[in-house]
């Protein structure tokens, strides 16, 4: 009788896991349409500006990106992760504000973000995965809250790792939960809840080789330590601009300019800079470099071309990419191939 069980319960398993794999790949094509509607429309949203665009950016970055692991399965996707990193402060800071839009409904919620970290931290985690994780921790809170009260997420360098720590003003877990294992399918208080969101997190954290811990603190709390992953070869870790006669900014949206401008004038940098935002501007100007200036260029410009475009014609000597696509992986993989500096954008009132 128990080999019978036994037997019946494979079967079980395996028709489970068939019909998994079935709407699996159902989802991940037909998910390709909408996101191929998207992908045509993309040279519109460059009239929007920068932070809507880099939101929406953002946004249809991480939707590819779970269309394709769906459509790899298990073994390849496990792979790919092994071998990726993100800047987690600017992946904290992207999934905070997708937070805040997606609840602004519910104006009883407030939602914050502590960054005490020297904002250059990368982690050996997939950014897609990492957010994932962050977002359904705040989805948590925020429905054991009840859509009222506070959640502040914190992040925090540590020697060789980073701590994030999500907290809220809740009730707390329930000391049933508390130093015992996580396992998928607990959930808590939620009539429809599948106990999928803290279990990811736990699981994104411990193959990362991080460690994760639930407790109480004023309310219900989530400390994750992660160890700190090496620069990336086309990461602008810091940029000399004493050895160069002149800067050059090319970028369509002011505001970057004007950070440019308080960035230099914090460091005491007393060189000609040479700023160039319109078509025209752009155009006449690019001319002028010459093989000793520094030139800081966008990637996503509202230009006849983009940013790389530009560098391959006019074949800058001296040039870093500055854009909120650096996680692209054209983006990056043409860097690394060409030797040249990538400066996410976020970071520059950070130099």
């Amino acid at each position: 009788s128990i080999s019978w069980k036994n037997a019946q319960d494979n079967i079980i398993k395996n028709r489970i896991f068939s019909i998994r794999d079935k709407i699996t790949t159902q989802v991940a094509h037909d998910i390709k349409s909408p996101l191929a509607a998207l992908e045509i429309v993309m040279d519109d949203i460059k009239e929007l500006p920068e932070d809507s665009r880099e939101l929406t950016l953002n946004a249809i970055n991480r939707i590819q990106e779970i269309a394709n692991n769906l459509s790899k399965g298990g073994a390849e996707v496990e792979e790919s992760k092994a071998h990726s990193s993100c800047l987690i402060s600017y992946t904290l800071m992207a999934t905070i504000n997708e937070k805040k839009l997606e609840l602004q409904s519910n104006s009883g919620l407030q939602i914050k973000l502590h960054d005490l970290s020297d904002h250059q931290n990368f982690i050996g985690i997939n950014s897609t995965e990492i957010s994932r994780a962050i977002s359904n921790l705040i989805n948590n809170s925020a429905q054991a809250l009840n859509y009222k009260g506070v959640i502040e997420v914190t992040l925090k360098k540590l020697d060789d790792k980073v701590r994030i720590t999500v907290t809220d003003d809740g009730a707390g877990f329930p000391d049933s939960m508390l130093g015992t294992e996580i396992v998928r399918g607990n959930t808590i208080g939620k009539d429809d809840g599948q106990g999928l969101g803290l279990f990811h997190a736990s699981e994104t954290i411990s193959k990362a080789g991080g460690e994760f811990e639930i407790f109480n603190d004023s309310g219900a709390t989530v400390e994750m330590s992660i160890p700190l992953a090496n620069n990336p070869s086309w990461f602008a870790s810091n940029i000399n601009f004493s050895s160069h006669d002149r800067i050059v900014v090319i970028d369509d949206d002011r505001s970057i300019h004007d950070l440019w401008k308080r960035v230099f004038k914090s460091k005491k940098i007393t060189k000609s800079v040479i700023h160039l935002q319109t078509n025209r501007e752009i155009e006449k100007g690019m001319s002028s470099v010459c093989d000793n200036d520094l030139v800081l260029i966008d990637h996503d410009l509202r230009y006849s071309k983009n940013g790389i475009e530009l560098i391959q014609e006019k074949k800058f000597k001296h040039v870093v990419l500055v854009t909120s696509g650096y996680e692209q992986e054209d983006v990056q993989k043409f860097c690394v191939e060409n030797e040249i500096q990538l400066l996410p954008k976020y970071l520059v009132g950070y130099l």
